[in-house]
């Protein structure tokens, strides 16, 4: 019986697919115990307290089927609600609850209520590791870089806005390109459906992230023009779907979705011409400078984050952002997809005044495609210049 288990197992890894969904599984692993470790021992953060307080709301209008308070709340109202109604489910078994003090900067060990705020930052730690396995899917070095990227792993361990979309705006890209290559078939349209309910979702959980849906916008229009073909109807279906489940799974924007989503958004347009934008002063290319150094050696006079020493294992944040400019000419043509929503994605965060270093989490999944691209160009130039030293004549395997 042992015999046939084994031989089964090897015949099912000596496939591509099955490698492939196992070295997975290793990525998503090691994301979430890196992620698990933090939500444990990490200090509390700025604005968790916003969002353990709207969850906690939120799970006491669900225990007692109160959906006229949950429509009708506006705490927090800038931000889409759908987020952080799965909070809510988090500590939902057991309300009525009180509201969350998380209003001290101290390691969450210390916190007298210490098991409700990681059972909040576990719903973050699920879908930061599962947005690590979809990547690692495409590309397990890709994968890889995300899982122990500090930006990655600390703003998928708190109770913060970045996990679900991050994933959500993976898998829509993911699935529409599925799309592409089957067409607009029986097959095709079940992975056109799936990007649009992943775009609805992403944009009902914190609305920068929706800038995927443009992504894909400019990427159908380039495959269109060089493919010379058309599915402008298959659009338009995948747009109509994606704003339908994005009303559906915000229950603010039920009564009056209109003037609720002008609000909202106004609300985030003159957040970043406010006094605390013009207090922290940090320059155009900040993003950049997220980028380019892993959390504990950023250097800053205003904290922006609060650390500790143990939070991460491994600080390669600089390597993955030189290496991602290295892969950048190879991921253009090998995934254009991914490239545009790098390029599309930085050039936002640029434009936009907002600088917080949580913002940088829109564009980690393509640099961290980019950088795998940049390991594989780096060993094809080696490789090049290895046969260019042999001796005429010499055979290299």
């Amino acid at each position: 019986m042992a015999w046939l288990c084994n031989s089964f197992q090897r015949l099912r890894l000596s496939h591509p697919l099955a490698r492939r969904i196992s070295f997975a599984l290793l990525v998503f692993l090691l994301a979430f115990v890196a992620r698990v470790h933090l939500a444990n021992t990490g200090r509390l953060e700025y604005d968790e307290k916003d969002y353990a307080k709207a969850a906690v709301q939120y799970a006491n209008y669900l225990k007692i089927g109160d959906w006229n308070s949950i429509v009708q709340d506006d705490f927090n109202y800038e931000h889409p609600g759908f987020f952080k109604l799965v909070y809510g489910l988090a500590v939902l078994p057991s309300s009525p609850q009180k509201l969350l003090d998380l209003s001290m900067n101290f390691s969450v060990r210390q916190h007298k209520e210490s098991d409700r705020v990681v059972a909040l930052r576990r719903v973050s730690v699920g879908f930061g590791s599962l947005a690590v396995f979809l990547l690692a899917l495409a590309n397990p070095l890709a994968g890889l870089f995300l899982a122990v990227h500090t930006f990655a792993v600390k703003y998928t361990s708190v109770i913060y806005l970045e996990a679900l979309p991050m994933f959500s705006a993976l898998l829509s890209l993911q699935a529409f390109s599925a799309f592409l290559k089957r067409g607009p078939g029986k097959r095709g349209v079940v992975w056109l459906i799936q990007s649009a309910a992943a775009l609805g979702i992403t944009a009902a959980s914190k609305y920068v992230y929706a800038l995927i849906g443009v992504v894909i916008l400019v990427y159908s229009i380039f495959w269109m023009l060089r493919r010379r073909r058309s599915f402008i109807s298959s659009l338009a279906l995948w747009g109509a779907a994606s704003l339908l489940i994005f009303w559906a799974v915000d229950p603010y924007l039920w009564a009056n979705p209109v003037q609720r989503l002008s609000d909202s958004l106004q609300f985030n347009i003159d957040f970043s011409q406010g006094p605390a934008i013009k207090y922290t002063a940090y320059p155009v290319w900040q993003p950049v400078i997220w980028l380019l150094k892993s959390m504990p050696q950023q250097q800053y006079t205003l904290t922006p984050f609060f650390l500790q020493p143990g939070d991460f294992w491994v600080a390669i944040d600089t390597w993955i952002f030189w290496l991602g400019v290295i892969g950048l000419p190879l991921m253009l043509k090998r995934s254009p997809e991914y490239f545009l929503w790098l390029v599309i994605g930085i050039g936002f965060l640029l434009v936009w005044s907002t600088k917080w270093p949580q913002y940088v989490m829109l564009v980690l999944p393509p640099l961290c495609l980019a950088a795998a691209y940049g390991v594989q160009s780096l060993f094809l130039v080696g490789k090049m210049i290895w046969h260019k030293l042999q001796p005429p004549g010499s055979k290299v395997s």
